[in-house]
């Protein structure tokens, strides 16, 4: 009885070791000098790709593994420790292999043990994959790198200062040489002269009241004023900054970045020479809405329109209509703090023809850059109307490309896309024969597809699927759909909407490849692989599932009644209760073991391991499981010792603790290894509670860990979560605690068995990450919002030629295109800015 009760607790504690093993992915391996024997546990087979498959000489299979540039260096490790040169009593590797054109980053720790003679006699040890910590280092490196690069092709500098009048710079980039000749090491902390000294005189004091201003009414300042460079030239510069805080919401130092815009200024000065001689509509007023003046285009437009002359010194609401006064006087109060507005009013002229007008009302800037009034002007966009319309049927009748073609079957448009799908920019296939661009195979399918729609006037044709020459000469599988929209005056062509769904075809390819593939790998297993389909009521096994039954693959079939007729008396209703139970209760994965004869008439152990797919009515369509032959299968009690032993080494050389959890009594058991890591006084007992587990947890994670017991206690089979816990001697460590839930014979979840291990260093190197990547955010965010500047004055000098040259098409032409383009643009930039919101 002394035997049983000590070979039942030795067995609950390599079960409770194996499945804290097994939870982590740790690999287990021992090595015995003098007999020769290698052992490796099912997670080191797996985590080497070996599998099932038997190996003969694990060292030479290792070895072959490992990456050339690794293995020379752990070849040369391992024999230092056999020959004795080093005195090592254990070991701690890094190194990669290779599996299946995949790299894996693998970390070893060992255990060495020697006889009296100092000879190494045995080598146990543990193996996990840390690929993804790895890749996690390489791109807090990569973020560092692209910080640096992204500071130094800035159009401007960065800095870091103090918020003092002489705005004391503690760092500034080096391109502050750039901007104003002045190198960084004789601005930083004033040592040649303080950044002060070089803000024009007469705008020292304005920076500084509006940093403090702006600091109090936010947390971050933008405005604009003049350096004097070390060449004496005066330069406008732009500055975007932020307020640092202390704990105590005290300011510690500002961030920012300062650009050259004396450009835009210039630029700026140029659009009020223009606007004040071009025959375009426009009206300034200034901060009282009064009428300071107008040109004659609007005089005469707004007498034509409604009737009425309009007088300088009067307000524009004198002009407005009685039930719009309220809207418009809200709309003057935006702009006059900084807003532009723009909107579209529709008239009708004497000939009752309806027309439109864009109208942008924006600040009105003096030379300091005050805001003295609103300029509005008003361009008339009736065309610009017409021809969304025709780009809108375009939009609603595209995929990604776009092409135009006429009764001749030449494309008299094409987008821009077009570059992105096929490699042409839109000039080079415009107006030409494009039948030379498709495969000598398909060329006459693609042609069959156009001439289709002639008698089909408004009707979408989905094409054939072709290929078509990228210009770097790759064939490219093209999908269309056509309209015929020769009837429309707008378009006057068959549209043709196109996409390149090569990389659809080519996953099609690989999928099919993988099915081949999959019976490849099915028949060359010792497993018995099977198959089962509930729709079709078919069975499908491989070569060795034939031979098992003694049948022949290309007479015979497999069936679910040769399944069940050669099932022992005694296990038949025990399968289908357990096939028919687990269906119902929609579980995925089904284990069994069962007694199963062979094609010799001979009964073999099989352990069956099955999963279950359902489709969205939760309806079992498909069954797929592979049979394993255990009849030969022993464990004598010195191998369970041994195991036992192994895994206590592992986990020892892993720094992992092992904790059980009984959900009955609440009452956790430690190893000693969960006692070092929690530093735990009382070792004498293993035991500990829940309650007294609690103390041990921060109080910021301690709703999370009462969430994952919920998590357990709720049948969630396996759980991995992140904490913080305060030792007795006040360290903050971060664990990482894995588990998985132990059922009783009842089918009742009885115990929770997992580890512990300490990720302190691994959680620091995120954070450092994090920060990093905010701070690239920031920068790209801002640099978006300075791209728009210039953009916004583009589009407004596009919108002015326009209508001073709208009497020559071709040029006017252009400028529409030239605007859409700004337009697009603009989206984009709008984009960037919200997807930069969006990065967390």
């Amino acid at each position: 009885m002394k035997d049983y009760k000590e070979n039942r607790q030795t067995s609950l504690e390599l079960e409770r070791l194996t499945l804290a093993s097994k939870a982590v992915g740790l690999g287990i391996y021992d090595w015995n000098l003098e007999s020769g024997a290698l052992y490796w546990d099912d997670n080191m087979k797996e985590l080497f790709g070996a599998g099932n498959q038997p190996i003969d000489d694990y060292n030479a299979y290792f070895f072959g593994l490992l990456v050339t540039e690794d293995r020379d260096r752990i070849t040369d490790n391992l024999t230092e420790i056999l020959s004795g040169k080093s005195e090592l009593s254990s070991f701690t590797h890094e190194y990669r292999i290779k599996l299946r054109n995949k790299t894996k980053h693998i970390a070893t720790n060992g255990l060495v043990f020697r006889n009296e003679a100092k000879e190494v006699v045995r080598i146990i040890g543990a193996c996990q994959d840390i690929t993804k910590q790895k890749a996690a280092e390489l791109a807090r490196n990569e973020s560092e790198r692209m910080l640096l690069d992204l500071i130094e092709n800035l159009p401007g500098f960065v800095y870091r200062c103090q918020l003092k009048q002489d705005w004391e710079m503690q760092y500034i980039s080096e391109n502050i040489y750039e901007l104003s000749g002045y190198k960084s090491s004789e601005l930083e902390y004033n040592r040649l002269l303080s950044y002060s000294e070089l803000i024009v005189a007469e705008d020292k004091q304005m920076v500084w009241d509006e940093v403090n201003s702006q600091l109090l009414a936010g947390n971050s300042f933008v405005l604009q004023y003049r350096i004097t460079c070390k060449d004496g030239s005066i330069k406008w510069v732009w500055e975007k900054g932020k307020a640092i805080k202390d704990k105590n919401d005290e300011v510690k130092f500002l961030e920012g970045v300062v650009e050259d815009i004396s450009e835009i200024m210039q630029a700026r000065e140029e659009m009020l020479l223009l606007l004040n001689n071009t025959n375009e509509f426009f009206i300034l007023l200034d901060k009282n809405l009064r009428i300071i003046t107008f040109n004659k285009s609007f005089k005469t437009n707004y007498q034509h329109f409604f009737g009425k002359q309009i007088e300088k010194g009067k307000s524009i609401l004198e002009y407005a209509q009685a039930t719009r006064k309220d809207e418009l006087k809200q709309l003057y109060e935006k702009v006059l703090q900084g807003e532009i507005i723009e909107t579209e009013l529709n008239l009708v002229d004497e000939q009752q023809l309806s027309r439109s007008f864009a109208l942008t009302y924006h600040p009105a800037y003096n030379v300091a850059n005050e805001i003295i009034g609103v300029f509005v002007t008003t361009v008339e966009i009736t065309d610009t109307k017409n021809l969304q319309k025709r780009f809108q049927a375009l939009v609603e009748n595209s995929n990604d490309g776009i092409a135009i073609f006429d009764q001749n079957i030449l494309p008299f448009y094409v987008s821009p896309s077009t570059k992105k799908i096929l490699g042409y920019e839109p000039h080079e296939v415009q107006n030409q024969d494009v039948t030379h661009l498709f495969h000598p195979d398909d060329a006459a399918i693609a042609q069959a597809n156009l001439l289709s729609c002639f008698d089909k006037p408004g009707v979408t044709i989905k094409c054939d699927t072709v290929r078509m020459r990228h210009k770097n000469g790759q064939w490219r599988w093209i999908e269309a759909i056509i309209t015929n929209l020769l009837h429309d005056p707008a378009i006057n062509g068959i549209v043709d909407n196109f996409r390149d769904v090569t990389d659809e075809i080519e996953a099609q390819k690989k999928l099919k490849d993988n099915i081949e593939r999959f019976e490849l790998i099915a028949n060359a297993t010792n497993d018995y692989i099977w198959d089962y389909n509930f729709e079709e009521n078919q069975n499908w096994g491989n070569n060795q599932l034939y031979r098992f039954y003694g049948l022949n693959p290309q007479k015979d079939k497999i069936t679910s009644e040769i399944f069940y007729d050669r099932l022992h008396p005694d296990d038949r209703e025990g399968v289908r209760h357990l096939i028919a139970d687990s269906i119902k209760k929609k579980l995925v994965a089904i284990n069994a073991e069962y007694r199963l004869r062979d094609a010799n008439g001979s009964y073999r152990q099989i352990l069956d391991q099955a999963f279950v797919r359902y489709n969205n009515q939760g309806v079992a369509v498909r069954m797929i499981g592979s049979m394993l032959d255990i009849t030969e299968k022993t464990a004598s009690e010195r191998k369970v010792l041994d195991l036992n032993r192994r895994l206590t080494f592992a986990t020892s050389a892993a720094q992992m603790g092992v904790f059980e959890w009984d959900l009955h009594t609440n009452t956790i058991l430690w190893d000693d290894k969960m006692r070092d890591l929690y530093e735990a006084e009382n070792h004498d007992d293993d035991t500990t509670s829940l309650e007294a587990w609690l103390k041990y947890i921060h109080e910021s994670d301690i709703k999370n860990v009462l969430n994952t017991l919920e998590f357990y206690k709720k049948g969630h089979t396996q759980a991995k979560t992140l904490f913080k816990i305060k030792t007795p001697s006040g360290k903050l460590k971060h664990i990482e605690a894995s588990g998985l839930l132990i059922k009783d014979e009842n089918d009742r979840i009885s115990k929770v068995i997992g580890v512990n291990q300490d990720v302190t260093e691994r959680e620091n190197q995120l954070e450092t990450i994090k920060e990093q990547y905010e701070k690239l955010k920031k920068i790209a965010w801002t640099q978006a919002h300075v791209v728009r500047a210039p953009l916004a004055n583009i589009m407004g000098m596009v919108e002015l030629l326009m209508e001073e040259l709208k009497q020559i098409n071709d040029i006017n032409t252009n400028l529409l295109y030239l605007k859409q383009s700004t337009q697009t643009l603009d989206e984009i930039l709008h984009s960037m800015v919200r997807e930069a919101e969006k990065i967390q």
